[in-house]
């Protein structure tokens, strides 16, 4: 959660982290060899309006990762491994698209736990704006995001974190981009990731976008109970 400019009925109180961290304890590093690379999609025929691709707009969307795995170097694209969105399908029929794309490309349709997938991945790229890399910014693992600003708009207060993760090379506007520095950092990830700029900017975005809440229910509890004292004494 976060603060909201002229709007002080909003909250901050934090994200609870679905990932498991005991099972994702950073360990055995070097037998870790996917490029993990997390996929969403949207109905074919929208019913609503956000800051995301809609309908057809979702064709253009899932070629950028076709363009990110081709901009990789010959012996990582073995290495990526596509995980659908597995929910729901919306009759786009993904699988088929990705094997009309390659053969050879590995694919996971969801069936096995994101955790288990996480263990062997030596970098999760996320090409969307939502909660998965949020969780793995949150437990420290070597993270990429990309995505076209243009479908994925940002909130003006967003944006200068943004850019500072733009900055440390973990956020990129074009699959390219992406992939180009996947590229340059593949042999020796963990100096770009802990480096302390990277991690005092990912620090930063943490605090603002993504604090992890342990007690997640005492916290609740305590929030409910600041508001409605604030409440009575506005009432008074």
């Amino acid at each position: 959660g976060w603060t909201q400019k002229n709007n002080p009925k909003t909250v901050p109180f934090g994200m609870r982290i679905r990932l498991k961290k005991k099972k994702l304890a950073k360990k055995r590093f070097e037998i870790k060899e996917n490029i993990l690379l997390v996929t969403t999609i949207v109905p074919r025929y929208s019913y609503w309006l956000q800051s995301f691709p809609v309908a057809g707009q979702w064709l253009d969307y899932i070629k950028q990762h076709y363009i990110f795995v081709d901009s990789l170097s010959r012996d990582l694209k073995p290495k990526v491994l596509a995980r659908i969105y597995h929910k729901a399908d919306y009759g786009w029929d993904q699988i088929a698209r990705w094997n009309d794309y390659s053969k050879e490309l590995k694919i996971d349709g969801g069936k096995i736990e994101i955790e288990k997938l996480i263990r062997k991945t030596k970098i999760h790229v996320s090409s969307y704006n939502a909660t998965t890399y949020l969780e793995t910014f949150q437990l420290n693992i070597p993270t990429v995001i990309f995505w076209d600003p243009g479908y994925w708009e940002l909130r003006s207060e967003a944006k200068p974190y943004f850019e500072k993760l733009s900055e440390v090379r973990i956020f990129h506007s074009t699959p390219e981009s992406a992939a180009k520095h996947i590229n340059e950092v593949w042999g020796d990830i963990e100096s770009w990731w802990y480096s302390e700029k990277l991690q005092s900017v990912l620090k930063n975005f943490c605090q603002q976008y993504c604090n992890s809440v342990h007690e997640y229910s005492n916290k609740l509890a305590n929030v409910i109970k600041e508001l409605k004292m604030e409440e009575s004494k506005n009432s008074v």
